[in-house]
């Protein structure tokens, strides 16, 4: 551990202070109860008590070969199963991530129904409709940067306002990453992968007990190192170094000390080298405005520009990030219905981003040619993140009944440093690419301090009842803010905004199980947020005199209810849900050319996603492990001033299925082949807020196979079989997110 990541933690007196005097309470307080683990019990017998009594650690999917698990811990801050949560959820497991060759978060979650890559945001998402911007990670919002899949165990995904336990989120739901925890078994493999554009990838995850009993002490440590991989014009100086290593330390049997780090050093794309829609299907002969005169020199009926076409430029590619993230979790069982826990996290990111901004004034010159105008951006952000939480659990009988009760709190502290520079850049020639086009000289857009703390505190009960076959679930959380600190170096002025309103992000839910794999529920959640002032023009600074600002309150509503069961005497998970979700007060930002900056933001009424959602995993017959699911979803624009009438939203599609089947040919030897493959399907998509084109759907189709020889393991994945141009998401005729063309992975692995 370098003491550069871990120095900043310790200038932080106060939080610190407060981790290390919750940790001397909380064994004070178990010595005042008189708890005391038994050294008369077999060390077997107290070992299952230990597991017992840890209520919030949910066992790692690494230690399974499934596509999923039986607990979850996002939606209630504690280990619970998946069938007694009121709400859909969803969980990529690490055997399902290193079946699909999933390196990169959006081929993680290609085949979670309503779940997909968002573009332009690091590791951002598209659920049930609505971008989620926030990053988790271990249960902590993190400043939002592009990970790697090798660190970690699996991703927890709750659809629908998490806001109850998590505090401020967006309307669709919340993506947990969570990271690689020790292992008490020895662990150590060793891999190489080489595919398709240029990539080469190596990784290592070792890890085991330090000290003589195999238990006192563990550590983990996954290391993964690649390079290439991308397949626009200038991704080829993409790399990352990913190192995420871990310590627990059982102080006792009820008392037990976590640190992880994590520390990341990667140049990434700059995530505007979109694929354009060039053409629109709205009826018109023409619908991209002709100068000049001119004759088109190109056919108006493809869709696509080339699928290689990147909008930046070569010296505008690469976006240069640098991460130090330090997690220290404390947990501690007073007795066997009371359990703490004291979390504090660290996070320190230089995000140096240079990239051209394509905006949707699509023409054609006077050559016949398509061009797409644009305008440059550098922005050099620094970011630092300080967080504590704090979980008191409490179990008991009462009432004829069982009962968990979690209370906590969290705080966080922020300061973002950011400079950004806006430019010229000549128009590009959509299929004749002009690349290497001379930058006019930038004119500094913003040089600005921003300080920000804030604090939430959370309560999440569930009561079982008549034999657990009624489970009521409530939760709470308000989260209060200071008012931001804002200092505009370039105008030598500092903003103090005033103090928000407190927030109050209520969730409650019913649970019926008429049998122990059978459960029907129903949920109402809510996210609550401040009125704000957004600015029109996001692009020019708030004390810029043409500057405007509009008010906007977006609360979020999701109303669900659905299905959960297990099949085949629990080898298979499903569930079915209905879901309708709103977000009121919606800001809706687009590229102007005639605005001061070039963006211009709009405030609509709001936006509505309601309809059916399918999602099943597990081993039907022997040797077949599978998950998948589908998704059918109306979307509208609640806003009466829209262009037409409530319009849909735009990238979403109406219909979307998808499934993915491994089956081993083994038999149950050691040595053998498995073979596996997926296919997704999803309807036509619409492009602009406005209605005024659609892009086509279509299939995909995964294949693979690994053969496992003794300790040696041989993938090979050929994803996109057919190398069909489907998107994953669009937005704009010039912010269109594309599912990948044909990609070759090989894969060679030891285990040791």
């Amino acid at each position: 551990m370098p003491p550069s990541t871990l120095a900043p933690l310790l200038r932080q007196p106060r939080s610190l202070a407060f981790a290390l005097g919750l940790a001397a309470v909380s064994l004070s307080a178990s010595s005042l109860l008189g708890q005391t683990v038994d050294p008369k019990k077999p060390e077997r017998e107290q070992e299952e008590e230990a597991i017992k009594l840890d209520v919030f650690r949910v066992t790692d999917s690494a230690e399974t070969e499934g596509y999923g698990v039986s607990s979850f811990s996002s939606a209630t801050r504690m280990k619970t199963a998946m069938i007694d949560i009121p709400q859909s959820v969803s969980v990529v497991t690490a055997a399902f991530m290193r079946d699909v060759g999933a390196y990169e978060y959006a081929q993680a979650v290609a085949y979670i129904p309503n779940v997909s890559y968002r573009q332009n945001v690091n590791d951002g998402s598209v659920i049930r409709g609505f971008p989620a911007f926030n990053v988790y990670r271990n249960g902590f919002r993190m400043s939002g940067y592009v990970s790697d899949n090798f660190s970690l165990d699996r991703i927890e995904i709750i659809k629908g306002p998490a806001a109850a336990i998590a505090g401020s989120s967006e309307s669709g739901g919340l993506v947990n990453r969570i990271t690689k925890k020790p292992l008490e078994k020895k662990t150590l493999s060793v891999g190489a992968t080489v595919g398709s554009y240029g990539l080469v990838r190596g990784e290592l995850d070792m890890g085991g007990p330090v000290t003589a009993d195999g238990r006192t002490v563990t550590y983990r440590m996954a290391t993964s190192y690649q390079e290439g991989g991308g397949w626009r014009d200038f991704e080829d100086g993409l790399r990352k170094f990913s190192f995420t290593p871990s310590v627990n330390w059982r102080i006792t049997d009820r008392t037990n000390l976590l640190l992880e780090a994590e520390y990341l050093d990667a140049v990434t794309t700059s995530n505007e080298a979109n694929v354009y829609l060039a053409f629109v299907s709205d009826g018109t002969t023409n619908p991209l405005p002709i100068r000049g005169g001119a004759t088109p020199q190109i056919s108006l009926t493809p869709r696509w520009a080339p699928a290689t076409l990147n909008t930046n430029d070569r010296k505008l590619e690469g976006r240069v990030q640098k991460v130090q993230n330090l997690f220290l979790t404390f947990t501690h069982a007073f007795t066997d219905f009371l359990s703490l826990r004291q979390n504090v996290m660290r996070q320190a990111t230089n995000i140096d981003t240079p990239k051209a901004r394509p905006n949707h004034a699509h023409y054609i010159g006077t050559d016949g040619f398509v061009y797409l105008v644009r305008n440059y951006q550098l922005s050099y952000t620094t970011q630092n993140f300080v967080s504590a939480q704090g979980d008191l659990a409490l179990k008991y009988d009462a009432f004829g009944g069982n009962h968990q009760t979690l209370g906590g709190y969290e705080w966080v502290r922020t300061r973002v440093d950011n400079q950004l520079f806006l430019g010229a850049i000549g128009d590009l020639n959509v299929f004749r690419p002009n690349n290497d086009m001379p930058l006019g000289a930038p004119a500094l857009a913003t040089d600005q301090l921003t300080r920000n703390r804030s604090i939430g505190y959370f309560v999440n009960h569930q009561s079982r009842l008549w034999k657990e076959r009624i489970i009521l679930t409530a939760g709470l959380r308000r989260d209060t803010a200071a008012g931001q600190n804002q200092i505009d170096r370039r105008n030598n002025r500092t903003v103090v905004s005033p103090t928000p309103a407190n927030l109050n992000s209520p969730m409650y839910g019913i649970t019926l199980k008429p049998t122990r794999t059978l459960a029907l529920y129903a949920v109402k959640s809510e996210a609550g947020a401040p009125t704000s002032q957004v600015p029109v023009f996001g692009q020019i600074p708030a004390t810029d005199p043409r500057q405007q600002f509009f008010s906007a309150t977006p609360k979020r509503i999701n109303e669900e209810f659905g299905i959960k069961t297990e099949l085949l005497g629990g080898k298979v998970s499903a569930s079915l849900a209905r879901f309708d979700i709103t977000a009121l007060d919606a800001v809706l930002g687009t590229f102007d050319p005639t605005a001061p900056g070039g963006t211009r933001s709009y405030l609509q009424g709001g936006n509505r996603a309601k309809g059916w959602e399918l999602e099943f995993f597990g081993s039907p017959l022997p040797g077949v492990t599978m998950t998948g699911g589908y998704s059918l979803m109306d979307t509208s624009v609640i806003d009466p001033t829209t262009v037409k009438k409530n319009p849909e939203l735009p990238g979403v599609p109406r219909h979307k299925a998808m499934t993915f089947i491994s089956y081993d040919l083994r038999g149950g030897k050691r040595d053998g082949l498995r073979v596996k493959g997926g296919m997704t399907y999803q309807t036509s998509i619409v492009g602009r807020v406005s209605n005024n084109y659609r892009i086509d759907g279509g299939f995909l189709i995964d294949l693979g196979a690994d053969y496992t020889y003794g300790r040696w393991n041989l993938a090979l994945n050929v994803n996109n079989v057919t190398d069909k141009l489907l998107p994953s998401f669009g937005i704009a005729q010039s912010s269109n997110n594309l599912y990948p063309p044909r990609n070759i992975l090989v894969a060679l692995r030891r285990q040791f």
